[in-house]
Order: C-alpha cells, then sequence, then structure tokens
C-alpha cells in the first residue's frame, strides 16, 4: 500500500520556520528524511534536547553538530534552508538525486529568493 507524506508533529512547536534553541539557527524545510530517528537517539546522547517531534528539528541539531557534514548522513528526498543568525550566512541543500528540487534567483544588491518550484519566480516582477 503506498503512503503519502505525513506530518510528524501537528503542534505549534512543529510550525515552520523552526529555530534552534538558542535562536542562532533557523531552517525551512521542504521534504522528508528517512532514517531520521536513529539520527535523533545518536544526537540525544550527545546532549541535544528536542523540543519537537519533527524530522526538521534533527536536521537542525545535526547542521549544528556536524556542519556541512551532516549531509552524508541524510537519507530521504528534502530541500532546506538554514539561516546562521550569527555568522549571517544561509546554507541551502537538497537530496542527493534532487527529487526534491531546489531553485534559486539572485540579483546582486537586490535580491536572493529559493523555492522548491520554479514557477514560484515566475510571480514576481523583479526577476524579468
Amino acid at each position: 500500500m503506498r503512503r503519502g507524506l505525513s506530518i510528524l508533529d501537528l503542534s505549534d512547536a512543529g510550525k515552520q520556520p523552526i529555530g534552534f534553541t538558542d535562536e542562532s539557527l533557523v531552517i525551512l524545510l521542504m521534504g522528508r528524511f528517512v532514517i531520521f530517528i536513529e539520527l535523533r537517539e545518536e544526537l540525544k546522547a550527545k546532549g541535544y534536547v528536542f523540543i519537537t517531534n519533527t524530522d526538521t528539528e534533527v536536521i537542525l541539531a545535526a547542521f549544528k553538530e556536524w556542519g556541512k557534514n551532516c549531509l552524508e548522513r541524510f537519507n530521504g528526498m528534502w530541500a532546506f534552508a538554514i539561516w546562521d543568525k550569527n555568522k549571517k550566512e544561509l546554507f541551502l541543500s537538497r537530496d542527493r538525486y534532487g527529487i526534491k528540487p531546489l531553485y534559486y534567483c539572485y540579483k546582486p544588491g537586490k535580491i536572493f529568493a529559493f523555492a522548491s518550484e520554479s514557477l514560484a519566480f515566475g510571480y514576481f516582477k523583479w526577476i524579468q
């Protein structure tokens, strides 16, 4: 039987964007992860505390622990963006096979936008 994507945490805590406990990192995720429960347990053993039951929060903790090398531990389909407030850096990632695409548009000095569908950019006059 084929099943669709299920929402893991319907509480207010599970709503995106999700910030890390100290609010230094914030994430937006589109997709799903397969082995996030195992990663969650590994990160708990390292002292991480989770407020939600989402894979999104696990990704954020993994990024805090391993930086961009966290991608090597992920299995699934995803496109996500993590904003590091302290470093003022944006980290974008998509899954290895491009199942969940990640498009972006950059106009120097004007705008940087990203989406999981290119159609999203068609609504903005500044792109033309």
